[in-house]
């Protein structure tokens, strides 16, 4: 005997305007959406008549086939509106050099270039209404959240670097377009080697060459050399990130001086600030 449920289930799937289960059309005049609405009833009902002597099986396999195919159509839809979307066109594409130019990029404008999408075009305003329905758009949220949070905890800023955010990014595994890196890249090459005029010829070879890569390198050996600052510091001489005013700074400078090494109290003072940094959260609030 063949399921009527199932039966049912199948004809609400390929008449939904007879079945009432779906909305016609805005545009649609009373009398087309009434002459639309009994010509599916009536297909319905002959269809109805003729699934009735299937056997149980073909009538499972016929729905199953609906349900994949209905399944494909919105999938389609859904792909066709987020290429529709205005982030998702070919004027969102940023311009990775007049971006390189700028002194520093917000959060969001972090967020979106390192999607590889135009910050007047991909922000916060214009995506949030999406969150729940555009693959971009979730990306996005995402995204912008890292950035946010790396903010918050001082691993980036609320006004970044671009040379800063590409470090940080490259020490998260944040992805990245080729492009943008390749842009800040060149013109960090550019301020080098005009600041490298001015020096003498075995410090210019020396500078010369120097990739953005060596930079995130380097920057990755200073927080190893902080983070051995702030333990020793917080060990050996019981440097406290909580307080407003410690005396460790000046201590360090002193046994310093004992050794014959010379380093001012502020310098040490800068240093220890820079670790605390490096803390998590609970330490130093």
């Amino acid at each position: 005997m063949p399921d009527d449920d199932q039966i049912e289930q199948l004809l609400r799937l390929k008449f939904p305007l007879g079945g009432s289960t779906s909305r016609p059309e805005r545009s649609s005049t009373v009398k087309s959406v009434v002459e639309k609405v009994e010509e599916q009833r009536n297909k319905a009902a002959k269809l109805r008549t003729k699934l009735k002597g299937l056997p149980a099986e073909e009538i499972e396999k016929q729905l199953s086939a609906e349900i994949e195919k209905q399944q494909s159509i919105k999938k389609a839809k859904l792909a066709e509106q987020e290429r529709q979307r205005p982030y998702n066109q070919k004027g969102a594409k940023p311009d990775y050099n007049y971006w390189a130019k700028l002194s520093y990029w917000s959060s969001d404008e972090c967020a979106a270039l390192s999607l590889g999408r135009d910050p007047r075009v991909a922000n916060w305003d214009a995506i949030k209404a999406n969150t729940k329905t555009s693959e971009f758009a979730a990306a996005f949220e995402e995204r912008r959240e890292i950035c946010a949070r790396a903010a918050t905890m001082g691993q980036l800023s609320a006004s970044s670097a671009p040379s800063a955010f590409l470090t940080w990014a490259n020490q998260m595994q944040v992805s990245v377009p080729d492009e943008l890196v390749a842009a800040v890249e060149e013109l960090e090459t550019q301020i080098s080697d005009q600041k490298s005029n001015h020096l003498p010829e075995h410090n210019r070879q020396q500078q010369s060459g120097k990739t953005l890569q060596e930079k995130h390198l380097a920057t990755r050996e200073r927080e190893s050399l902080l983070k051995l600052v702030i333990s020793m510091a917080i060990g050996g001489y019981g440097y406290d990130p909580k307080a407003s005013r410690s005396s460790t700074a000046k201590d360090i400078a002193s046994d310093l001086q004992q050794i014959g090494l010379s380093l001012d109290e502020d310098t040490v003072r800068k240093y220890l600030k820079e670790a605390k940094g490096l803390l998590p959260g609970d330490l130093t609030e």
